[in-house]
Order: C-alpha cells, then structure tokens, then sequence
C-alpha cells in the first residue's frame, strides 16, 4: 500500500505515510507536499558538482543558494573522511598471502 498523500507513489509505513511524509507530519510541517529527491552521488561527487554550479552562479541569490550547498557538500566530505579515519584499522597481510609479512591498508576508493 502506497503513501495517503497524492502524486507520492512511496510505501507507507506509518498512519498510512511514507517515511518522509511520517517525519514532516511528526514535525508539524505540511505533508501535502511533494518530497525532493535525495541524490545518491559520493560525497566527492557531490562536491565537484557544487563547486561546477557555484562557480556558474548568475546573480546574488544564486550565488548565495549555491555557495550554501558548496558548504554543506564540503562539510559531508570532511564527516565522511573522519569517520573512516576512526573506523579504518591497518591490517597485518597473512602468511600465506599475496603480500606476505606486509602492513595492508583499508582502500578509500
């Protein structure tokens, strides 16, 4: 069963509302809106895409909009980067390895 609110074809969850439309109710926002698309780029993506629009700003109020999302991809690349730098621990290669003996690193790709 899909969500109550008209033109969202996401699944509900609860009260009959999607997850997104749930939030804005428990909120107290207007549900009868149109929720925006998240887009699933990388936070390197996300900020090369920023700084491409930033930098094709046209006016003061462009430039404002896109200087914010600039920063807010900026900020997404710098949590992501501490949070693998907490999480990612040297591994010692095996014996009977490729790299026999030799201290591994996690991969960032």
């Amino acid at each position: 069963m899909g969500c109550a609110v008209t033109g969202c074809d996401k699944p509900a969850k609860k009260k009959s509302l999607c997850w997104g439309h749930y939030k804005r109710d428990r909120c107290g926002q207007n549900v009868n809106v149109k929720l925006r698309d998240r887009e699933t780029l990388s936070p390197q993506e996300a900020l090369l895409k920023a700084a491409c629009l930033y930098a094709d700003a046209e006016d003061d109020h462009d430039y404002e909009l896109r200087k914010t999302m600039l920063y807010r991809a900026a900020r997404r690349l710098a949590h992501t980067a501490i949070q693998f730098q907490r999480t990612a621990k040297p591994v010692l290669a095996r014996k009977s390895s490729q790299y026999p003996g030799q201290l591994l690193l996690p991969f960032c790709g």
